[in-house]
């Protein structure tokens, strides 16, 4: 594991998500209960609440690294956080942009990412989108 300071205002801190995706504009609650996520969520209410959300290819794996994860994901704001007595954290997140992972780092025991934001395509306006919508 390499440990790097964060000096690079595009490292997010990584919430891997299992069963449960965030997307763009929506607003999710989520529990957080394994070490390296806690540890994540604490990181950023130090510092702008952003956090890397992504989903995790297997719900199985408890101890998720690099290869384990979705390297697509969304750049999302912790609204609100809440201790709960069991240790675990109830947070409310909302989706900012899809971002996309470059690079993974460990630092002080969570995963972090250099992430690439990437804008929405706007869809053509057709009579089929306008239903879809």
């Amino acid at each position: 594991m390499e440990h790097q300071k964060i000096v690079d205002n595009r490292l997010l801190p990584v919430l891997p998500l299992k069963n449960l995706i965030a997307l763009p504009r929506s607003i999710i609650p989520v529990v957080v209960g394994r070490e390296i996520s806690i540890k994540a969520v604490e990181y950023a209410m130090l510092g702008n609440k952003e956090l890397f959300v992504t989903a995790q290819k297997s719900a199985n794996v408890e101890s998720p690294a690099q290869e384990d994860l979705f390297h697509l994901g969304t750049r999302a704001v912790v609204l609100q956080v809440e201790r709960m007595p069991n240790g675990t954290l109830r947070i409310l997140i909302e989706g900012v942009v899809r971002s996309q992972a470059e690079e993974f780092v460990y630092i002080d025991g969570f995963m972090a990412v250099k992430a690439l934001d990437k804008g929405s395509t706007p869809l053509e306006e057709t009579s089929e989108n306008k239903a879809l919508w």
